[in-house]
């Protein structure tokens, strides 16, 4: 993306920080407001306290299912190379501007790390996690049987879709960014329809899903792979008619009180008691981040059906549906493709590294990877300078497979002498 021309559609780019201030609250910096939330002056401190700037609703934990970590940190030993250098947890943070790095294998948290005055009880927004999030509780509501089946036409679930581009789309087309309407999510160009989006989050009077349903028709639903976050907001409300409920009080019900988060979270709004923005505005801790990636990373371990969603569901949504959403055939669309070998499932990035890497991914650097061959999630936070910045997004990439091939090493049998006895041993944590 081209930074000046992103500058043009907010006016707001983020710039470098010099130092490493600390805020444990907003108290402590300045959230900025409506307008000027994502200025350079204010962004560390506005990602960290988004309920603070926006309307929200929470998206309630339950304490009595909360689930504890335990602990083994990696951090010490830990070294990646990145452009042919080895370097260090804090140099990444450092070079890419990271607020907290959590990474956790088996329920075990190997890592934990934070920066610019975040810590363990910091909510980060997650821009278009959120996305991968909405996907989920499609899956939740399918197998509630709220939602027939990802073939039904959204429709059937919004009857004020039925005049509109999307009255011959289907559920999984919004899941593949494939509805073929003619949003466009143009970041070079000011005009554009997602600068006109963040317009009217930013104006915070409602009003969201009435602009994303009124767009044309541009090619047949389910053929093209083309970045919208227009679907996804199509897609919140297709699951809020569904389920009869906003999507903050269905996430917390069927998600985050079954999840094992340690905390609430909390979803903006469009406008005071609005509707939740599906495409990017939830907000959680990076361990409650890492808990939802769990979900992806255990789900071939456990034995039979019975979690937060079902297997069925989770292989669906990390395997590309359609010959046009296989890997390295997505750049064929006009839509954001931040690299050229990457696949798509429902509203989840997924990457062949060699092995299958599952990513949710959100602008200004926010990640949750997830290996479910080891069983591992690495959630990232940041406030990159710019929406995307393709060093940064490589850096992250070589750091997760940098505690891949940890975990491979410190998870081999290794012989362990005790008198005259050798005993096979590795760490608890490794998978099985």
């Amino acid at each position: 993306m081209n930074a000046v021309s992103f500058g043009r559609i907010f006016a707001v780019l983020l710039t470098t920080c010099s130092a490493q201030y600390a805020f444990a609250s907003s108290s402590d910096c300045q959230v900025g407001d409506k307008n000027t939330w994502m200025r350079s002056e204010y962004a560390d401190c506005s990602f960290q306290h988004i309920q603070e700037v926006f309307p929200v609703r929470t998206v309630a934990h339950s304490a009595k299912l909360a689930r504890e970590f335990r602990h083994a940190d990696i951090s010490a030993a830990l070294r990646y190379t990145f452009a042919g250098q080895p370097r260090s947890i804090d140099e990444f943070m450092r070079r890419t501007r990271a607020k907290a790095v959590v990474f956790a294998s088996n329920n075990t948290l190997l890592l934990e790390r934070y920066a610019g005055g975040a810590n363990e009880e910091t909510s980060f927004l997650t821009f278009s996690i959120t996305k991968s999030i909405v996907s989920t509780l499609v899956g939740v509501a399918i197998d509630r049987h709220l939602i027939g089946s990802v073939d039904d036409r959204v429709d059937a679930y919004k009857k004020d879709l039925a005049d509109t581009a999307y009255r011959d789309v289907r559920i999984r087309d919004l899941m593949m960014m494939a509805s073929g309407t003619s949003f466009n999510e143009n970041y070079d160009d000011p005009n554009s329809s997602i600068a006109k989006f963040f317009g009217l989050v930013n104006r915070n009077q409602g009003g969201l899903y009435e602009y994303v349903r009124s767009f044309g028709s541009e090619r047949p639903a389910g053929t093209v792979f083309r970045y919208s976050s227009a679907d996804t907001e199509v897609l919140g409300a297709v699951l809020e008619s569904a389920t009869h409920e906003h999507l903050a009080d269905f996430a917390s019900q069927e998600l985050w009180s079954r999840v094992g988060a340690e905390a609430d979270a909390y979803w903006v709004l469009d406008a005071p008691d609005g509707r939740e923005v599906s495409a990017g505005g939830f907000s959680a801790r990076a361990r409650d981040l890492a808990r939802f990636g769990m979900v992806f990373a255990d789900a071939e371990k456990k034995r039979e059906d019975g979690g937060i969603v079902s297997r069925a569901w989770i292989r669906d949504a990390i395997t590309p549906q359609r010959q046009f959403a296989e890997f390295g055939n997505l750049s064929a669309g006009r839509g954001i493709v931040p690299g050229a070998d990457l696949g798509y499932g429902y509203q989840w990035w997924l990457r062949r590294s060699p092995d299958l890497t599952v990513v949710a991914m959100g602008m200004y650097g926010q990640f949750i990877l997830i290996d479910p061959k080891r069983g591992s999630v690495l959630v990232v936070t940041s406030a990159w300078e710019r929406p995307y910045i393709r060093e940064h997004y490589e850096e992250v990439l070589a750091l997760f497979e940098s505690l891949q091939t940890s975990i491979d090493s410190a998870c081999q049998v290794r012989l362990k002498k005790k008198g005259a006895v050798s005993q096979r041993v590795r760490p608890e944590w490794c998978a099985v």
